[in-house]
């Protein structure tokens, strides 16, 4: 479209009357713009980050273990994810809500990631690399694995809330795609 345009500007012998000449020109570069993004948009959904809760699914008294799955998940320098279930159908034995990365995320991919439960029902996962210059780089794969409560029966999504947000080693904001998980029948 590029070059028909770029041939109807340079008049190149073409057998249209002149003012059909500059209707084409218009024509042509308008499917051009409008055409651009959409061509540029495929080519960059295949590379776009996704975050996913996978849980396992779990039988009543049992630990619910969610990974959290990812792909695309290059250059990132900071993490902060909140992750909302119903605290009645995954629940703390006693009532308690642990604290602290050892429980929550026994195996993390880096030092310094930090959990807790600041009520019940509501989880927040938060890093960052503090030297800004070790991103996290997974093409493809697991980024954590976290141990919630128990299983308590029913049904209840593990969903990312609005304010889940993934940033560059530069602390700007990367666009992502988030997934949420079920636990239990739907």
């Amino acid at each position: 479209l590029i070059h028909l345009a770029h041939c109807i500007h340079a008049q190149v012998p073409f057998p249209v009357p002149h003012a059909s000449r500059s209707f084409l020109m218009g024509a042509a570069l308008t499917a051009a713009l409008f055409l651009h993004p959409l061509l540029v948009s495929s080519a960059s959904a295949q590379s776009k980050t996704r975050v996913s809760a996978e849980v396992e699914q779990s039988r009543i008294g049992e630990p619910v273990k969610v990974a959290v799955e990812v792909s695309g998940f290059t250059g990132v320098g900071a993490v902060s994810l909140i992750m909302r279930y119903d605290p009645e159908v995954i629940r703390f034995s006693d009532g308690s809500v642990p604290q602290g990365e050892d429980l929550l995320l026994p195996e993390a991919p880096r030092d310094n990631f930090s959990a807790n439960v600041v009520e019940p029902g509501e989880l927040r996962i938060s890093w960052f690399d503090p030297t800004a210059s070790d991103p996290i780089n997974i093409e493809e794969g697991t980024l954590l694995e976290i141990t919630l409560g128990t299983y308590g029966g029913g049904a209840s999504s593990v969903r990312f809330s609005e304010q889940s947000e993934i940033s560059n080693i530069k602390a700007k904001p990367i666009e992502v795609t988030f997934q949420d998980g079920q636990v239990g029948q739907s």
